[in-house]
């Protein structure tokens, strides 16, 4: 087991692609969003927020990261943003089939840095 610090912007999602409920969180100052078992807080999925607005260099320090998530039931879709951020964005999301999906390579790198 291993702890992740800097969760933020919690969302509870009611059935989360079909696997029942489940907390959404984003760890801060990244762009990767945790999938958790909202009992036993195991991490189900992985996504990130990338290539939706550029990067910023201030991101490590907090400013223009992802900051905010929200979930529609009736599309069952994602409204996502950031602080400073100049959109907000609608997202559905597909279960990556890779051997190495993008977002635990992130998480893998976040982790031997912390």
């Amino acid at each position: 087991r291993t702890e992740i610090a800097g969760l933020n912007e919690l969302e509870m999602v009611d059935d989360f692609a079909g696997t029942g409920p489940a907390l959404l969180g984003n760890i801060l100052p990244t762009r990767l969003v945790l999938v958790l078992n909202p009992t036993s807080f195991e991490c189900r999925g992985i996504f990130h927020l990338q290539n939706l607005e550029p990067e910023s260099a201030e991101e490590v320090l907090g400013y223009h990261v992802a900051n905010g998530i929200a979930y529609n039931r009736a599309s069952k879709t994602f409204v996502v943003t950031g602080k400073s951020w100049d959109n907000m964005y609608e997202l559905s999301l597909e279960k990556d089939t890779s051997k190495q999906p993008e977002a635990l390579q992130m998480l893998h790198s976040l982790l031997e840095l912390r």
